[in-house]
């Protein structure tokens, strides 16, 4: 519909705003699946109004966050290692001293050297992790929380004890550091060492995953396009 100006002293077809179809009209319903982000403004020029507005149409109303996923990831791993090795002090089996397994990749010997190597191979895997999971959940169209790094945590717990874990263990007992004793493990420890508790350090392995997915989702947030839900009128002010 035209917009028309109030003042009696000129030709009203002078003054009149024909419709444009050139572009998405206000009133229109916005159709697909996309999240708009809808935009207005009002400016005057020599005496008359003319109201503007465009639509800007996005794939999502989230966008990756690198530097919260490299956080979350950073996080997570550490709540990861402190429940970790509270299971490797208990059972005291060195299978299970994580850090010294990841560096000894690295380096032969078998010292701080390799256990410290070993926690920044970890904090690197944590990281990817955690962008795998930004990722993911990005594609879905999904904010974090908790209860979906919770879920991600027992989905990376089967892999990795059932495949990567005794893997790579008897990879280094066999060609690696022998030296170290290492045990060569069944699928998710239930044949680690001879402890006689090997499901229950299954157990705890998972609640350390999960206390790692956990803190993915408590501390990684998507970013938010601005104005995603925001509601713009244009009115007419006369003149």
């Amino acid at each position: 519909m035209a917009l028309r100006t109030s003042r009696g002293d000129q030709n009203p077809d002078e003054n009149e705003i024909p419709p444009t179809s050139s572009g998405p009209k206000l009133s229109d319903p916005v159709t697909g699946t996309h999240a708009t982000v809808p935009t207005a403004d009002s400016h005057q020029v020599d005496g008359s109004h003319n109201a503007r507005a465009t639509l800007k149409t996005v794939w999502s109303p989230y966008r990756f966050d690198l530097l919260s996923a490299i956080q979350a990831g950073i996080v997570a791993t550490l709540f990861f290692l402190v429940v970790w090795y509270l299971i490797y002090f208990a059972v005291k089996d060195p299978s299970l001293d994580i850090a010294m397994m990841i560096g000894a990749f690295l380096t032969p010997t078998v010292d701080w050297t390799s256990r410290l190597l070993g926690i920044g191979g970890l904090l690197g895997m944590g990281i990817t992790l955690a962008i795998v999971y930004a990722l993911g959940l990005l594609t879905f169209k999904m904010q974090t929380g908790m209860g979906k790094g919770l879920l991600f945590g027992m989905m990376i717990f089967i892999p990795m004890m059932a495949f990567v874990f005794p893997f790579s263990i008897g990879f280094l007992a066999r060609f690696g550091v022998s030296h170290a004793y290492l045990h060569n493990p069944d699928v998710m420890f239930n044949q680690t060492g001879n402890t006689g508790i090997q499901w229950a350090v299954a157990f705890w392995a998972l609640m350390a995953h999960m206390v790692f997915g956990s803190f993915l989702g408590l501390v990684y947030r998507h970013k938010l396009y601005e104005g995603i839900g925001t509601r713009y009128e244009l009115e007419y002010a006369g003149g």
